[in-house]
């Protein structure tokens, strides 16, 4: 069975770090091979997160709000297909 880029789930984990997330997110779509989506899990921050990634929204990146301690990794682990 071959892997190809649809079977890849790309997650960007993040708290309080939108002063870094454009350079994230450009660097995933500046490869050779662009995911079909995106999925940017914020735990609670209280940055301009959710700004950021809205900007992004035209390149496929969605925006998904998690809460307590682990809530990026269990939320990826319900999103991963």
């Amino acid at each position: 069975m071959e892997i190809t880029i649809n079977d890849i789930d790309v997650f960007i984990i993040t708290h309080n770090r939108a002063h870094l997330l454009p350079e994230m997110i450009e660097s995933v779509l500046a490869q050779t091979v662009v995911p079909d989506k995106i999925t940017v899990l914020d735990n609670e921050s209280t940055d301009n997160t959710e700004e950021v990634c809205r900007s992004y929204k035209n390149k496929n990146v969605v925006y998904v709000k998690t809460f307590g301690q682990n809530g990026n990794y269990l939320k990826s682990k319900d999103l991963a297909s």
